[in-house]
Parts: structure tokens; sequence; C-alpha cells
């Protein structure tokens, strides 16, 4: 639900699927745009957290605004050299906040 406080936990992997990723000396953003646009509407800077796994604390402020609908959303590495990885990609389905009275 938009506004609700939530904890985005994920775990980073090589290329072979198995070794956890070390993301040492890189940052980690998540960015949120909505279905089938190329822009991004949400951008929120992550923590790396150990060797694999980083965490994206989203706020009440960062979604209490935003439209009912559906979503993509992406982690985006990006390396001590600057290059950008973008490992997965989701949907993620908002369901809009109901205003108290």
């Amino acid at each position: 639900i938009a506004g609700t406080p939530y904890t985005l936990n994920f775990n980073v992997y090589e290329d072979n699927g198995v070794t956890p990723l070390d993301m040492g000396g890189g940052t980690f953003r998540w960015v949120l745009s909505p279905y089938g646009k190329n822009y991004n509407i949400l951008e929120v800077e992550g923590t790396i957290t150990g060797i694999g796994t980083a965490v994206v604390e989203l706020e009440t402020s960062h979604t209490e605004n935003l439209a009912g609908g559906k979503y993509t959303h992406q982690p985006v590495i990006i390396s001590f050299t600057g290059e950008e990885y973008r490992p997965a990609q989701g949907i993620l389905l908002l369901i809009p906040r109901t205003p108290l009275v």
C-alpha cells in the first residue's frame, strides 16, 4: 500500500548464479518506473550490507503520493569504476493509500 514503510532485501550473485557478488567499493540504488515506461519516478539509495547482500529502506514519504497501479522496479549496482549493472527487475503492484478522515 502506498505510504507504507517497507524494507527490500536483495541477494546478488555472480553470472554463475551461485557465488555471491562482491560489491565492495560500489554503491547500490533502487529505481521505480511506471510499467512500460523508461523513466524513473523514484530512486532510493540502498546499503550494501555484505558480500552479495544489499538493503533498501522505503519510507512513507517515498510512496505516499504515488497512484495505484503497476510499476517496474530494478536494483542498480554502480561499480567503483562507475559501470552500472541491473541484475534483475520485478513488477510491483501498488495500491493507493486511503486517506484518514
